[in-house]
C-alpha cells in the first residue's frame, strides 16, 4: 500500500490538513480558478504580504496564528523567513497571486539538544538530537531567531532549548528550515516539550506517538493530562501534538500534560493544494512520495523543464489536486539544487542578477521568481531584501539548480539568496571540463587550478593527487566544489585553493 494510515495522518496534518475547510470535496476545480479554495503549506520566502509556494499572498482580511494563539499580522514581530505555515485562500488566474483568509504557524518539534553537535567536514551542515530526533541544521539554508549556526555549532548547544520547523526525510531526520532559540539551559520539569504525530501502540497509561511515519517516541499519560481538546481521547491513528516534559535532556519519553487533536483531513477528490517537502520514495515522476504522500506528476509541467527524475532527499513544491490518496500533480517544481555560488554581483537585472567568481571570467546568469528566499545578512533589509534591492559589488550565497543541462547549463533558477559580507568565493556544482594546471569549469567559469598550490580533496575531504582527481571525476556528472580563500592558504585572488569531489 503506498500510503499507511499512519503516514497519511501525518502528513495530513502537515500539509494537507483543513482541506474540507477549504473548499469541499466533489466536482474539482482548475488550480487558475481564483474562486477555488486552496491551501498551500510551504516556507516563507518573503514578505510584503506574505510569499509561499511562488505565491504572494494579500492578507489585509487574514488571521494569522501562531502557535494555536491568534496574533497581530503577518510581519517579522510574528513570523519569520523560512517558517513553514499553512497559508488557506485562493489563487489568482496569473498563478503568482493570491488572497489568504489565514496564516497559521506551529512548530514540529520543540525541546532540549541533548549532546554535543556534530559538525560535515565541510562545516556546512551540523546535527543535533533533540527528544531522540537527528535535526540537521544547514548553514546556508537553515534561518535563526535568537540563535546562529555558530551559536549551535562551534559553541556547545548541549541544553539549549529550540524550536524547530522542518521537514522529515525517508531517514527520519528532521531537516530544520527555521530555528527559534527559547532559552540557553533546559530546567526539567519547568521547560515543556511539544512534538506532533500519529498515536500508536495504546498500553496502559501510554502510547507510542508516530513523528515522521516510521520512527515513535514514547508518551506516557496520567489523571492529569489535559484532553480538553482532545474530544475522542487517546484513540490509535489519532494525529496530536503532545505537550509534556521530560525528566532529563537524554530522555525521550514524554510525560503528558496536554494532548490536542490535529486536523488531520485528507480531503475529498479535487481539493486544491500546493506543498513543499522532501523526496521519500522515487520510482518515477509518476509515482513518487513526498514525506509520505503518493504524487503523480506524470502529465505534470516541471521546473526545470528538463525533470525526468528525482532521488529520494529531493525537495521539491507540488501544485495539483487530490485524487483518492494521491495528488495529481499539475506543477512539480526543485526547491533544492547541488549549485552554491558565493561571489561578488557584477550586473542585474529586473529578474536577474549575474555573479562574478572570477575577475574577468564568465559569468554566471542566477534568475529569481516568487518562490525564492531572499534575504539581506549585511545591511538593514532583512527579509524585505529583494531583486530591486540587489546592487553590482553585493556579495551573494546563492543555491539553486541549474537552468538547462548541467552538462553545459551558465545559468541556474536560485532557491536562495543570502546578501552577506564578502567572504571565501566558492563555486559547486556538477564539473563540465577539467584540464591539469589550468582550469577547472563549473556553470562556463574556467576556475585556474596551479598543481603546485592547489589542493584537491575526495569526498571525505582528505587530499588526492591531481591525477586521481582527474579519474574520479566524470564531466557532466561529477559535482565538485571550488573555493577560493579569502585568508589563509595562497591568497591569489580568482585561483582556486581547494577543489574537492562532492559526490
Amino acid at each position: 500500500m503506498r500510503i499507511t494510515n499512519c503516514i497519511k495522518q501525518i502528513l495530513g496534518a502537515l500539509i494537507i490538513a483543513s482541506l474540507s475547510a477549504c473548499g469541499g470535496g466533489g466536482g474539482g476545480s482548475d488550480n487558475n480558478d481564483s474562486t477555488a479554495a486552496k491551501l498551500s503549506n510551504g516556507e516563507i520566502t518573503n514578505f510584503g504580504s506574505v510569499f509561499v509556494n511562488g505565491v504572494e499572498y494579500n492578507t489585509d482580511t487574514a488571521v494569522f496564528i501562531v502557535d494555536d494563539f491568534v496574533v497581530g499580522g503577518v510581519d517579522t514581530d510574528n513570523f519569520n523567513i523560512g517558517m513553514r505555515v499553512k497559508v488557506k485562500g485562493s489563487v489568482n488566474p496569473d498563478g503568482v497571486t493570491g488572497i489568504a483568509t489565514s496564516v497559521e504557524f506551529d512548530d514540529l518539534l520543540e525541546g532540549p539538544v541533548n549532546g554535543a553537535a556534530s559538525e560535515d567536514a565541510d562545516g556546512l551542515i551540523n546535527t543535533l538530537t533533540v527528544l531522540g530526533i537527528p535535526v540537521l541544521v544547514d548553514k546556508d539554508g537553515t534561518s535563526f531567531l535568537n540563535t546562529s549556526y555558530d551559536d549551535l555549532a562551534t559553541t556547545s548547544p548541549d541544553g539549549k532549548v529550540l524550536k524547530i520547523s522542518g521537514f522529515f526525510d525517508a531517514s527520519n531526520q528532521l531537516h530544520a528550515v527555521f530555528i527559534e532559540k527559547k532559552t540557553d539551559t533546559f530546567t526539567a520539569p519547568a521547560d515543556e516539550v511539544e512534538l506532533k504525530g500519529v498515536i500508536t501502540a495504546i498500553g496502559a497509561n501510554t502510547f507510542e506517538l508516530n513523528y515522521s511515519g516510521n520512527a515513535t517516541v514514547t508518551v506516557n499519560t496520567n489523571i492529569g493530562t489535559d484532553l480538553t481538546e482532545l474530544p475522542g481521547g487517546v484513540v490509535q491513528g489519532t494525529y496530536v501534538e503532545v505537550e509534556g516534559t521530560i525528566p532529563d535532556k537524554a530522555t525521550a519519553t514524554i510525560t503528558a500534560n496536554k494532548i490536542e487533536f490535529e486536523d488531520n483531513e485528507f480531503g475529498g477528490d479535487g481539493q486544491d493544494i500546493e506543498f513543499e517537502g522532501i523526496v521519500t520514495r522515487f520510482v518515477s515522476l509518476s509515482d513518487f512520495d513526498v514525506e509520505g504522500v503518493t504524487v503523480n506528476a506524470g502529465t505534470a509541467v516541471t521546473i526545470p523543464a528538463n525533470i525526468t527524475t528525482l532521488i529520494v532527499g529531493d525537495k521539491v513544491e507540488v501544485e495539483g489536486t487530490t485524487v483518492g490518496t494521491v495528488i495529481q500533480a499539475v506543477k512539480l517544481k526543485k526547491r533544492s539544487g547541488r549549485y552554491k555560488i558565493h561571489a561578488l554581483v557584477s550586473a542585474v537585472t529586473t529578474t536577474s542578477f549575474s555573479l562574478e567568481p572570477v575577475s574577468g571570467g564568465n559569468t554566471i546568469t542566477v534568475t529569481v521568481d516568487t518562490s525564492t528566499e531572499m534575504e539581506d545578512k549585511v545591511g538593514v533589509l532583512g527579509s524585505s531584501y529583494g531583486i530591486g534591492n540587489v546592487d553590482i559589488g553585493h556579495f551573494l550565497q546563492v543555491r539553486g539548480f541549474a537552468d538547462g543541462d548541467p552538462a553545459t547549463a551558465r545559468s541556474i533558477l536560485a532557491t536562495r539568496v543570502r546578501r552577506e559580507s564578502v567572504d571565501d568565493v566558492i563555486l559547486e556544482g556538477v564539473i563540465q571540463s577539467f584540464t591539469a594546471n589550468t582550469d577547472v569549469t563549473v556553470l562556463g567559469v574556467a576556475f585556474p587550478v596551479v598543481t603546485a598550490t592547489t589542493e584537491y580533496q575526495d569526498q571525505n575531504n582528505d587530499p588526492i593527487i591531481e591525477s586521481l582527481f582527474d579519474t574520479n571525476t566524470t564531466n557532466g556528472q561529477s559535482v565538485v566544489k571550488i573555493k577560493d580563500r579569502e585568508s589563509g592558504g595562497d591568497l591569489t585572488p580568482g585561483l582556486a585553493d581547494t577543489v574537492e569531489i562532492q559526490s
